[in-house]
């Protein structure tokens, strides 16, 4: 309801009809005091990629939306392939151990096959590195395409009209009147 009626104090001559529409088009998905927690850093604050403005249009909100789910699915993606490469460095270490112990006894049918698993592992090891690469430019990419979209969407009028940064009578907000 405050919403209803701080937008039509802020565009004089709308009907609360005009107002819902205006508050449904342009309200955050969240509250405006707390975002969604996926979009909290630790102190609770929402950072200005991660919040909606109100020049925001739906389709861009719709937009941004798809681009943070899949924000956050290439961040789960990165997290479980940071987790196996760490397994495999694991494996790698035990491996080398194993190689160690072995070429104290000298068989050569156990270091030939202590080599080939050596091998094996650090070629999984190299692919998981190279997705890890891939899955953090992909990161990457899609941030910047937040922040771009953000971006456009400050550098658009408001839905009353104003350009941001003036106040609703016309005169930039910070000026004063003589």
């Amino acid at each position: 309801m405050k919403q209803l009626q701080s937008v039509q104090r802020a565009t004089p001559g709308t009907t609360t009809s005009e107002a819902r529409e205006l508050t449904t088009k342009y309200t955050p998905p969240a509250s405006p005091d707390r975002p969604p927690a996926e979009f909290q850093t630790p102190e609770g604050q929402a950072t200005a990629m991660e919040t909606d403005t109100p020049t925001t249009t739906l389709v861009e909100r719709h937009q941004l939306d798809r681009l943070r789910a899949d924000l956050d699915l290439s961040r789960q993606e990165l997290e479980v392939a940071r987790q196996e490469k760490e397994r495999l460095e694991g494996r790698m270490r035990e491996l080398s151990t194993q190689l160690d112990l072995l070429e104290k006894v000298r068989t050569k049918a156990d270091l030939e096959a202590t080599f080939a698993d050596l091998d094996t592992v650090q070629a999984q090891l190299d692919e998981e590195h190279e997705r890890n690469s891939k899955l953090q430019e992909r990161v990457r990419a899609l941030e910047k395409e937040i922040r771009a979209m953000r971006r456009q969407a400050l550098l658009r009028p408001s839905s009353s009209g104003v350009p941001p940064g003036q106040a609703s009578s016309g005169i930039p907000s910070g000026s004063s009147q003589h």
